[in-house]
Order: C-alpha cells, then sequence, then structure tokens
C-alpha cells in the first residue's frame, strides 16, 4: 500500500500549495493568485498528494486550453523526500482519469529545457503509455519571447494511452 493519497485540490490546500511552489526552485513560482484559481474555480482538474492522510507532499495543475476538448497540464511538482513513493507517476494517472471522464481528447505540456526532473517525469508519463510528442509553440507574433525559447512543448492525445 502506498503511502500516498491522490484527491482533487481543495481551498484549504492553497497555502500548501504555494509553499511546495516556494520550496522546489527549478519549477517556474507562480503567482499564490493562480494557486488558488487552481485550489478553487479549476479544483476539479487540479489534484494533491497527500502523505500520511493529511501532509500536501505534492500536486499537478491543470487548466482548459486554447482549443475546446484540450487541456494543459501546467505544473507537477512533488516534494524531494516523496518522490521515492512515485508521487508524481501517481498524479499523472489520477490526471489521466480525469482527462478520460472529462472526454478531453489532447493534452499539453512545457518542460523548460533546464529542468532534469520535467524530462524524467515525461520518461515516466511515456512508459505508462502516455505519448507526448515535441510540437512547435504555436506563437503568431514575433519576435518569440525568450522564455518560449527555454520551454519545450509537449502534445498527447489522450485516446493513445493504454488502459
Amino acid at each position: 500500500m502506498t503511502p500516498v493519497e491522490i484527491n482533487s485540490a481543495q481551498a484549504a490546500d492553497y497555502e500548501d500549495l504555494v509553499q511546495i511552489n516556494r520550496s522546489v526552485p527549478t519549477v517556474a513560482q507562480h503567482d499564490p493568485y493562480l494557486l488558488w484559481l487552481c485550489c478553487t474555480l479549476y479544483n476539479e482538474r487540479c489534484f494533491v498528494a497527500r502523505g500520511g492522510g493529511a501532509e500536501v507532499v505534492g500536486y499537478i495543475l491543470s487548466l482548459p486550453d486554447s482549443d475546446s476538448g484540450s487541456e494543459f497540464l501546467l505544473q507537477i511538482v512533488v516534494r524531494k523526500e516523496w518522490r521515492k513513493f512515485a508521487t508524481g507517476k501517481l498524479l499523472l494517472s489520477r490526471h489521466w482519469q480525469w482527462l478520460r471522464e472529462a472526454k478531453i481528447s489532447r493534452v499539453r505540456t512545457s518542460i523548460a529545457t533546464s529542468c532534469r526532473e520535467g524530462f524524467a517525469l515525461m520518461r515516466i508519463a511515456r512508459g505508462m503509455g502516455h505519448r507526448y510528442n515535441q510540437i512547435e509553440w504555436p506563437i503568431r507574433s514575433m519576435p518569440v519571447p525568450r522564455y518560449a525559447t527555454d520551454e519545450l512543448l509537449f502534445e498527447a492525445h489522450v485516446t493513445q494511452v493504454r488502459q
């Protein structure tokens, strides 16, 4: 039995998400307002991992993408000491379960070129059968912002996952 439980994010989890986000300097440092939105308005698509039944030890943030039936996986963060329990994989599994239930057909995510943890989790996702492929950013303006050159965009079709 795993010591990690996955649940939908709740308003009461907001401060824990802010604290976890700030404690992992290798991930994007989101504005607390965005994290609050994920715990309230978007909580059906955002999940937290709890260790020992109570302590929030990780989270996954997801938002509607620009196209109908499409989702953007914004961020997965797991406290380092909880990674050995496959917490990121559990969060991904629960998120993909929700994607299928919500009849989402496509999910996109990005990874900073310098984020080793992100690429490790991408390998785990691919090992789970999620067929992420790198795609071009749909940027319609020039010049391309510098931060966009440091992020790689990936896309997967939800129907392509092993059952």
